[in-house]
């Protein structure tokens, strides 16, 4: 069935290669984003025609970039330096060819899969334009003209990789030019049409440093991860299903293959004890007793029976409670603090939000008009300390004015005094909860405060801290 599979892959591949990079490979698809390559040559040239050649050079660059696993695609550039002269010593020339070709590549050993590739072989065909400039010394023969020709380029090429990111390749390519002129690459017009030959060394660079990026598709091959797969699985230890102690935990896995019959085991295989008191639930009369208590040897939990209070006893608390306690005396709420009115920072208008407050606090006055109440303003830490005075008079004084003037609160039972920054609820110089208004029960000896001296606080914007605005 694999090597079915694989044929079928290989026909698919061979026949459909320049296609398959859109497409889908038996149902495996290449890596999204993959390197390109480009390489430096530089090697030996010569062309073989009219006259005998003498060893030229050659040096190029190329990119190269994969269509699939099996195709790529090459666009080069090469300069050719020819030379050559004939037996007679009557004709010598010198020839320089500038060459612009684009070539398809087949990787051979792509064909099939037999491990992880560090060789490739190609073969490649293509076209190019070639820049002919023949220079000829000779008494026979004119000396031609510049001249640009197409022509039919293929070869053969050998790569070793040294790493993922470079390889080293010997290939060999012949240039065939066609057309008129053709024969004129050793400047001679004879009945030979001139073949030219580059044999390189190419130093070949992988680029495409981003994460995730892989090496080009015709170093790697579509069945890599396949194999990979089967031989997973194939190392994979066979199934065994066998439940000797029928707990429905098999034995591969089960950590207690002689579970008694009929008891309650985790996914491990091991008897269960919900509530860890040493008997397994399959004994257990309670399997979820109450902790911290004994067990008995069936597991239930040995829990003594509760001292509950009765109503007497009740009352005889709440007795005791307030047989010292006289609520007909005038100080006897001297401890209510009704809610704190806040503030925004700056500011000692009575915000909206505040008013559901007010009304509460009218509400309990107006209640209780045998007592008197302490109307007293706070500030936090941000402005100086007699910037503060003025701003926590001003405070109280507004939360008295909305009493009197929502609700006809009597002024005379209402007495301001005001506190600035003196005690802070909350740490730090800006605190919406220091910013407040707090009202309570008038005690003996509580005397309005009249205004502090200091600038007008509370009115405008300001900038500043501790030492001043």
């Amino acid at each position: 069935m694999l090597r079915n599979t694989f044929l079928l892959a290989l026909v698919i591949s061979f026949f459909g290669g320049t296609i398959t990079a859109q497409s889908v490979t038996v149902g495996y698809a290449p890596p999204a984003r993959h390197a390109a390559e480009f390489g430096l040559s530089v090697g030996y040239a010569a062309n073989y025609g009219d006259i005998d050649n003498r060893p030229g050079f050659g040096i190029g660059l190329h990119y190269r970039k994969a269509l699939d696993y099996l195709w790529s695609v090459r666009v080069e550039g090469n300069y050719l330096g020819l030379n050559g002269e004939n037996d007679e010593q009557t004709v010598e020339y010198k020839t320089s060819i500038a060459s612009l070709g684009v070539h398809g590549i087949m990787t051979l050993n792509n064909l099939r899969y037999d491990g992880p590739k560090k060789t490739n072989i190609y073969a490649l065909f293509g076209g190019g334009v070639n820049s002919i400039s023949p220079d000829v010394t000779s008494n026979i023969v004119t000396d031609p003209d510049s001249y640009t020709k197409a022509s039919i380029q293929a070869g053969i090429g050998f790569a070793f990789k040294i790493s993922d990111k470079f390889n080293v390749a010997i290939e060999t390519m012949g240039i065939r030019p066609f057309g008129k002129d053709s024969d004129l690459v050793d400047g001679f017009a004879g009945n030979d049409n001139d073949f030219i030959n580059y044999t390189n060394v190419r130093l070949n660079f992988n680029i495409g440093k981003r994460e995730g990026v892989k090496e080009p598709l015709y170093w790697a091959s579509p069945f890599e991860d396949i194999m990979k797969d089967i031989a997973e699985l194939k190392a994979r230890p066979k199934l065994d299903l066998t439940d000797e102690d029928k707990d429905g935990v098999v034995d591969m896995w089960d950590e207690d293959t002689a579970t008694p019959s009929g008891a309650r085991v985790d996914s491990k295989g091991n008897i269960l004890d919900s509530d860890g008191d040493g008997v397994p639930d399959y004994k257990d009369k309670e399997p979820f007793s109450a902790p911290g208590y004994t067990v008995n040897g069936e597991g239930v939990a040995q829990i003594p029976e509760p001292a509950y209070i009765t109503e007497g006893d009740v009352n005889k608390i709440v007795d005791a409670k307030i047989k010292d306690y006289d609520l007909t005396k005038p100080d006897a709420t001297v401890n209510w603090y009704l809610p704190n009115v806040n503030f925004s920072n700056n500011s000692y208008n009575v915000a909206r939000s505040e008013y559901e407050k007010l009304h509460q606090i009218a509400r309990v006055i107006k209640d209780n008009p045998q007592m008197n109440f302490v109307v007293r303003g706070f500030t936090d830490q941000a402005a100086t300390e007699e910037y503060n005075n003025v701003l926590s008079y001003n405070r109280a004084a507004a939360a008295i004015d909305h009493l009197v003037n929502a609700y006809n609160v009597p002024r005379n039972r209402l007495i301001l005094q005001w506190g600035g920054e003196s005690e802070n609820i909350a740490p730090g110089n800006k605190n919406a909860i220091n910013r407040r208004v707090e009202i309570g029960v008038a005690k003996p000896g509580d005397a309005e405060m009249g205004k502090p001296s200091g600038p007008d606080a509370g009115v405008g914007t300001f900038k500043g801290n501790k030492t001043g605005y």
